[in-house]
């Protein structure tokens, strides 16, 4: 241990201070020892001679050295100024004439009194003890008492002769603080001898060798500490004489033979005739682990500088370079050298200066504790390179001043790459946007985030009005003309877009008009592959599409005209004939006048087709221009021309509903007798045909709802929706025959209204037929 030692190191510790004030007191306290000794002489020698006269008493009681008083019956007769002054009194008047209690503490008055009682029952005077007395102002004081029996005035008395204790009770108190605080200090405390003995150990001496204490003061110090021997606490003493303060680091050897590293404080004392070394011994065995870790994780970390693939810079808050790795000095094209002698301002860009200074006094401020951005240097060939900082402030102690460590990383190709990117970026979007096509990005939930100005002029709608809406509501309807459910179909488009490459479907613009729109999609992708959003390119298609149904339109008139004539006129002609010719066959009779009736019969009714097909070109054409109808007296109006058919009676109710007025044609009335003639001519020979008006509101319109309903043979369920439609050749045969029905369907449909059959009476058809004709109500 001495081999290790420092000479000449001076170290302030408080310990060697703490022992210096120890051996002060047990010096003091000889002292008063002593004087007290003295004292108690003096005392008794006092006590022989107030045995002898009065004038001894008198000079002993006026005497200053030490407080005295006269107790006379349990109260004080007389005291002296000494006396007085301990207990706070200017003037011995104060306190002659106060109780005993007056001046004697509440613990010590039962003890005071038993001396009293036993002192008036004996001569011998009470030895030297240790009391508490109450000063005038309430407080306590420590004194030695000394007290015997002698006559005062005549009186018998009790004579107490005290003196003021109080710093030597402080004294002995501090001495056991100090011998407590020593005994319990968290540190090894250990005194030797200049024989290497061990005078003393604290409590934290015995923890930390395993031996007693008793044990340890039968011990060498070269006994738990291998670095001493007798040879060499004789080397050392003088030196230790000299250099009073010393610390260094030996070790220690505990019972159990285990070694462990100590940091000793030792100090050079004397105490009365013997010299002793004091030392503190701090076990630093979790520091030399913790150095240990700190130099590996220092190692690490140069090997972690030195390699890392980014750049790694250390300043000072001056910017000043302390430290810098390889790939630092590949980033800036200077050596390591070179840059030890520069700081930031150096090399970084000139534009970027400003804001790189106002960021690292944030971090010196404590305003923030880290920053990261992109800044530009100026490389050692004169080239600007971009990086990306991220710097920190390191504080290793709050006596050493900070230091910045930063991370760079060279961005200077992905920054050329942005803006690269930015300018294709920008010529793809004068691209879209100066496109005549509507194009549009939509997420997954069908919200729209992209709409450029073709399709804001398109649809009507500002960026700010359509961005963030969903495309159901604005430009797509929810269902469209034909009742095709768009919402469902947008739906699953962005659930499997790869079905939907191209599609056309109508929109609708903000002004609520109906387009086609001609559509390109391509899914766009998540990274985890899911569909993430659409995009979308339109055409507007409308034009074509109405001419491709104005196309179809005609083709399908085109092949009712001629399916007319081909099937429907063309059997009935043949019908004619061949009654003619069973009529031309057979003698003239009401037999042949009967089959002479026949053709007349299937011509009128070849003559009423005809004219449905003309009725029904004209609408078509807008020939009849709409008005407005009083529904009730048009039905009227066709009751009459139905109400005089035999054992066929048409009865009408409009439920006082005569002021029902709709929009529509003059062809309203073939709607009506139409559905009445059908039921006349399919109930048999007698039938009850009622035709009723009422209104009804249906989606929060109001509605004119006509029901002509009979009690013939009823239509099954299968052909309630078929009877509308035209049959043409190659099909099925309906009931009825020609345009009838279909002329029906055509003109309510016409009127934004809708015609539909239903059995009389519900769930048998068998019972009759009612027709049900829904035309919207002029309000």
């Amino acid at each position: 241990m001495a081999s290790r030692s420092k000479p000449g190191k001076k170290s302030g510790s408080t310990h060697s201070a703490d022992s210096g004030d120890r051996d002060r007191l047990i010096a003091g306290l000889k002292a008063r020892n002593a004087d007290l000794e003295k004292y108690k002489a003096r005392v008794e020698q006092l006590e022989a001679d107030l045995g002898k006269n009065d004038e001894m008493t008198r000079q002993l009681l006026e005497q200053k050295l030490y407080g005295m008083w006269v107790n006379v019956g349990n109260r004080v007769a007389y005291i002296n100024e000494a006396g007085a002054r301990i207990l706070g009194a200017p003037d011995p008047g104060e306190v002659v004439g106060k109780a005993l209690e007056d001046i004697i503490h509440p613990d010590y008055r039962e003890i005071v009194q038993d001396r009293i009682n036993a002192m008036i029952g004996s001569e011998s005077a009470v030895p030297i003890v240790e009391e508490k007395y109450l000063r005038v102002d309430g407080r306590a004081v420590d004194v030695d008492v000394w007290a015997m029996r002698f006559t005062y005035k005549g009186a018998s008395a009790i004579l107490a002769v005290f003196k003021d204790i109080t710093e030597r009770k402080r004294a002995e108190e501090a001495l056991k603080l100090t011998q407590f605080a020593l005994d319990n200090f968290g540190d090894s405390a250990i005194w030797v001898t200049k024989d290497g003995r061990l005078a003393y150990v604290n409590q934290a001496a015995c923890r930390s060798l395993g031996y007693s204490r008793e044990e340890l003061l039968s011990m060498h110090i070269w006994d738990i500490d291998p670095g001493y021997s007798p040879e060499k606490i004789w080397e050392l003493w003088p030196v230790r004489m000299l250099d009073h303060n010393t610390k260094f680091e030996s070790t220690h050897v505990a019972s159990d033979g285990r070694v462990f590293p100590v940091e000793v404080t030792s100090c050079y004392t004397r105490y009365g005739d013997e010299e002793y070394l004091i030392t503190f011994d701090r076990d630093i065995t979790e520091r030399k682990q913790a150095e240990k870790v700190l130099q590996e994780s220092e190692e690490r970390f140069r090997k972690v500088f030195d390699n890392a693939a980014t750049g790694i810079l250390i300043a000072d808050v001056d910017r000043g370079y302390q430290a810098v790795n390889d790939r630092f000095c590949e980033i800036t094209g200077y050596s390591r050298e070179k840059l030890l002698t520069m700081g930031c301002e150096d090399i970084v860009h000139p534009d970027d200066q400003a804001m790189d200074i106002a960021e690292v006094q944030r971090l010196v401020r404590g305003e923030a504790s880290s920053f990261m951005r992109d800044l530009r240097y100026v490389h050692a060939s004169g080239r600007t390179i971009w990086a990306r900082v991220n710097v920190s402030l390191m504080r290793n102690s709050d006596h050493e001043e900070p230091r910045i460590i930063a991370v760079i990383e060279d961005i200077t190709e992905r920054k050329q790459a942005e803006g690269a990117l930015r300018e294709s970026k920008e010529r793809y979007r004068e691209l879209v946007e100066n496109a005549n096509s509507i194009i549009l990005r939509a997420d997954r939930d069908g919200n729209i985030t992209y709409f450029n100005e073709y399709a804001q002029r398109f649809f009507g709608y500002t960026g700010e009005e359509i961005l963030g809406r969903n495309a159901i509501g604005t430009i797509i309807p929810a269902t469209d003309s034909a009742g095709r459910n768009l919402a469902m179909m947008l739906d699953d488009l962005l659930q499997h877009p790869e079905a939907y490459r191209m599609n056309v479907h109508q929109n609708r613009r903000k002004n609520g008009e109906l387009v086609w729109i001609s559509w390109t999609n391509k899914a766009i992708y998540d990274d985890e592959g899911n569909v993430a959003g659409l995009f979308s390119i339109g055409n507007d298609i409308t034009p074509l599409k109405m001419a491709e149904e104005e196309l179809n339109k005609a083709r399908v008139q085109a092949e009712l005209y001629l399916d007319l004539m081909g099937h429907d006129i063309n059997n009935m002609h043949q019908v004619a004939l061949g009654y003619l010719e069973l009529a031309s066959n057979m003698p003239p009779g009401e037999e042949q006048a009967r089959l002479l009736n026949k053709p007349v019969e299937v011509l009128q009714r070849s003559a009423r087709l005809i004219q449905n097909v003309r009725k029904l070109q004209k609408h078509r054409e807008g020939v009849f221009q709409t008005q407005k109808i009083n529904v009730s007296r048009m039905l009227v109006d066709v009751q009459g021309e139905y109400g005089a058919i035999p054992n066929k009676r048409v009865m009408l109710n409009v439920n006082g509903h005569e002021g029902c007025i709709v929009r529509a044609n003059e062809l309203l009335h073939d709607v009506f007798a139409n559905l009445v003639s059908n039921a006349v001519k399919h109930t048999g020979d007698k039938a009850d045909i009622i035709v009723g008006l009422d209104i009804v509101k249906d989606n929060d319109r109001q509605y004119c709802r006509v029901i002509v309903e009979d009690d013939g043979p009823g239509i099954p369920d299968e052909s309630k929706d078929r009877i509308f439609n035209r049959t043409l050749k190659g099909t099925n045969k309906a009931r009825g025959m020609g345009l009838g029905l279909y002329l029906v369907k055509s003109l309510v449909e016409s009127y934004n209204g809708r015609v539909y059959v239903e059995d009389r009476v519900n769930g048998d058809h068998t019972k009759g037929a009612r027709f049900v004709v829904m035309l919207p109500a002029i309000e």
